[in-house]
């Protein structure tokens, strides 16, 4: 399980029980169910289910650590105490992965491959609109962020059009970067 300091990046904390005939079942969050005990400055929260570190877990900046908490479980004829390492970091968020997807204005086709309409593209702040909706980026906690890209377009269809002048059936190559991700992905115009 991997957490961040702040509460955007807590990680929820789920717990699973076997039943008698074998069949596995997440145990609802209740205090009658389960409890959690966490060391100092690190806080699990009954609200959300979450597992995070608070001010004070860390003595430095850009660290990770690691903390143990405790799960009680409380079953019908016996109560579990099961231990958690759990790793914590107060690194900032950076981009980890970028994925092509279809959202917004960009329908996905193929891996790599993106249609929008001559309209959309075409538009004022067109191609971030695109980049936008086409490409998503995590960081290393797993959580999709909103990263500056830096975006390069190249190989268009039709040399004498550029974004602003595209039309149908015109194709044309992205290039998005961030630190030292990037992802590229061929653009058809419908």
């Amino acid at each position: 399980m991997l957490v961040a300091h702040l509460l955007d990046y807590a990680k929820a904390l789920k717990v699973s029980g076997v039943l008698a005939d074998g069949s596995k079942v997440d145990v609802f969050n209740s205090t009658a169910n389960y409890e959690v005990s966490t060391p100092a400055n690190v806080t699990f929260s009954t609200v959300n289910n979450n597992v995070y570190a608070a001010a004070g877990f860390f003595s430095d900046a850009n660290k990770d650590g690691e903390a143990t908490i405790v799960v009680t479980v409380k079953g019908a004829t016996t109560t579990q105490v099961i231990p958690v390492t759990v790793k914590l970091s107060n690194k900032p968020s950076t981009t980890e992965s970028l994925e092509v997807v279809g959202t917004g204005v960009a329908e996905k086709i193929d891996t790599n491959y993106v249609a929008v309409t001559a309209a959309d593209i075409n538009a004022v702040n067109g191609l971030q609109t695109l980049v936008n909706n086409a490409v998503k980026a995590v960081n290393q906690y797993g959580v999709e962020i909103e990263p500056t890209y830096t975006t390069y377009v190249s190989n268009y269809s039709t040399t004498d059009r550029t974004i602003g002048t595209l039309a149908q059936k015109d194709t044309f190559n992205v290039t998005v970067v961030v630190g030292t991700k990037f992802v590229s992905f061929k653009v058809f115009v419908k």
